[in-house]
């Protein structure tokens, strides 16, 4: 395999420095990629690696991950410091000498390489023998090339990449959408909440439309405030079509402008100015859900009409005091959370019959139970009394049926039960990227891997930018023991955000997998340091030091977090899994029964969780999955 980066050698022209950081961060993204997918690296020549692999499969997945690595750095990357890469791939025999080599094959991929789009992959028909059943990407030939100094054609193969589709406007989906973060023009800055409110309300209405792929709020708010161009949001988020506007609130009046935008052409669709009441915002939602349908030439079902055409009978006043709870839902932290339903509350005592209200209120109490952050056995209850009374008021409210799947399978011990729950706010809402997800958890601790990677997938093509969904997916792959891709995933994570904590716990988890001990310790150690949550970072070490057999070291450190294990709201089932790694298995046992107790949500993972892989014939861990539901359901 030979990589090339595109444009280097101009950049090193122009800014000498800056074009060394560049490269170095380069080699930053690219050789832990290598060394995941078993590659030698034979030699680097300037900005190209020479790269030799065990078989062609992995050389094509580690090529993609390459390639995805660097998509997913340059999302976020200052306009001068990104990179775009080609890279060539050839199956074939070689000869060694010293730590360098020679032959047709290395000559043959060192020619496929130029043949690449920049950020594209080119393999010999060789290549795509090989791996053509078992890559999982489209292959597409690009018919007989002529390489220089190699005798006769050879067939050369592109990889179709997942956003490659954008940067030709004769491959654009136009009905693939995104919803661009409305821009608040108001004489008031404390209205910053209503612009962010109705750019989240059209994603929802517009999410309702048959045949149209809606892109999730927390992948269009990254671009909030980032000057580019309508090519570049396409590029970025594989999209055809982009609404954006503006929002105008001046008293109880309003003036919002929508402009719906072909990305391929970067023209106007259609543009509308609408100047109304406050009390006329959900009709406004309507009117442009419905121009978005007529120019995207969707058929619409009767059905259709009559979900897009609701209305909720809320207040202006209950209403704007929704749109700031969701403000704060969506920084998702404790306080926020906190501050959310203070506004969810005083929204539905303004208006007692605001099923959304009672929904987001539903969904704070069970983003405070399943993430710990409060007594699940406070919580839970409350999401579940809320998701009812929701429900009751919009039996259709595809969030509520999400909300009532989440608390059957987190409290009430009934994943299937709560499968159906989802697919149904699916049913009712297909660009849900957050019941995708959700699915995927309640599929994956079936043991339904597979299932849960496809729906996981899916909620990924819906939120790519979410931090918490391409966390998802590597926890996927790690439980179907794809421990390198799982790795390849939580550091691309890391790159759209090294601050966010949680994926240090999985890459832990992952290292240990693989038996790298050092670097599993080291990700614990940096879990601990950016969560603010050195007990619960105790624990993870406990679990590795008994997984690499040092007891003494395991029982200190769990020690530690045993004893105060309410302060952090510590899961009771990971340290049974230490004392299950230990041998201890009346300790495990005891733990585990708290969690049972005390609703530990963590308990849902016991079927395919690798710590307790010899208690499965245990008649007490046979019995503890019954009372979560989880008896009879195969693993992958």
């Amino acid at each position: 395999m030979f990589t090339y980066m595109v444009g280097y050698s101009a950049l090193t022209q122009s800014n000498e420095s800056l074009a060394m950081e560049v490269l170095a961060k380069h080699n930053e993204l690219l050789r832990p990629l290598f060394k995941a997918f078993r590659g030698k690296e034979v030699k680097t020549i300037g900005d190209s690696f020479l790269i030799e692999f065990e078989s062609a499969l992995e050389a094509t997945r580690c090529a993609f991950e390459v390639q995805s690595a660097v998509h997913t750095y340059n999302l976020t990357a200052e306009e001068g410091r990104r990179m775009l890469l080609r890279v060539g791939i050839h199956l074939g025999d070689i000869i060694h000498e010293g730590s360098d080599v020679f032959g047709d094959a290395v000559n043959i991929a060192s020619r496929i390489e130029p043949l690449a789009e920049p950020g594209g992959i080119c393999v010999s028909a060789q290549v795509r023998d090989q791996v053509s059943n078992k890559f999982g990407h489209p292959l597409l030939s690009l018919g007989e090339k002529v390489l220089k100094n190699i005798s006769g054609p050879l067939v050369v193969y592109k990889v179709e990449m997942p956003w490659e589709g954008s940067e030709s406007s004769a491959n654009l989906d136009r009905r693939r959408l995104a919803v661009l973060p409305f821009i608040s023009i108001s004489p008031d800055p404390n209205d910053e909440y209503f612009a962010d409110g109705l750019t989240e309300e059209l994603i929802g209405r517009l999410s309702l439309l048959r045949g149209v792929e809606v892109i999730a709020r927390t992948s269009v708010m990254s671009f909030k405030k980032q000057e580019k161009t309508a090519s570049q949001i396409g590029h970025d988020l594989h999209v055809g079509t982009l609404l954006e506007g503006s929002v105008r609130k001046a008293g109880n009046r309003i003036r919002v402008t929508a402009q719906l935008i072909d990305v391929g052409s970067e023209g106007h669709l259609w543009m509308e100015n609408y100047d109304r009441s406050l009390e006329d915002i959900f009709a406004v939602q309507t009117e442009v859900a419905e121009r978005v349908a007529s120019s995207l030439e969707l058929k619409l079902t009767e059905e259709n009409k009559r979900m897009i055409q609701r209305e909720t009978n809320a207040s202006p006043e209950a209403h704007a005091l929704y749109l700031k709870g969701r403000y704060y839902w969506n920084q998702r932290n404790k306080e926020a959370v906190t501050k959310a339903i203070e506004y969810f509350k005083l929204a539905v005592d303004q208006d007692p019959d605001f099923a959304e209200g009672y929904s987001g209120l539903a969904m704070c109490y069970l983003v405070l139970g399943r993430n710990q952050l409060a007594d699940p056995i406070e919580a839970f209850p409350k999401a579940k009394e809320y998701t009812k009374r929701a429900l009751e008021l919009d039996p259709d409210l595809a969030e509520a049926h999400a909300c009532l799947a989440n608390n059957m399978h987190y409290y009430d011990y009934d994943p299937k039960g709560a499968e159906k729950e989802f697919r149904r706010a699916i049913e009712l809402n297909p660009s849900y990227a957050t019941a995708h997800q959700w699915l995927a958890h309640c599929l994956a601790q079936q043991g339904r891997t597979e299932e849960a990677y496809s729906e996981i997938s899916k909620a990924k093509e819906l939120d790519p930018l979410s931090r918490i969904i391409n966390l998802n997916l590597g926890d996927t792959l790690y439980y179907q023991k794809r421990y390198d891709e799982s790795i390849a995933q939580l550091n691309r994570l890391k790159e759209m955000d090294p601050d966010f904590a949680f994926l240090y716990a999985s890459l832990a988890m992952a290292y240990q997998m693989q038996g790298r001990y050092d670097k599993a310790l080291a990700s614990a150690d940096t879990y601990g340091e950016v969560s603010k949550r050195p007990l619960e970072a105790e624990l993870i070490k406990a679990q590795i030091y008994a997984t690499l057999g040092n007891p003494y070291e395991a029982h200190r450190l769990l020690s530690n977090a045993e004893a105060d294990y309410k302060k952090e709201a510590l899961s009771p089932l990971k340290i049974g899994a230490v004392y299950c790694l230990l041998g201890e298995t009346e300790k495990c046992f005891e733990w585990m029964n708290r969690a049972y107790e005390e609703r530990d949500p963590m308990l849902m993972v016991i079927k395919i969780e690798p710590e307790f892989a010899r208690l499965r014939d245990d008649r007490r861990f046979l019995a503890l999955q019954e009372k979560v539901g989880l008896t009879g359901l195969h693993v992958d």
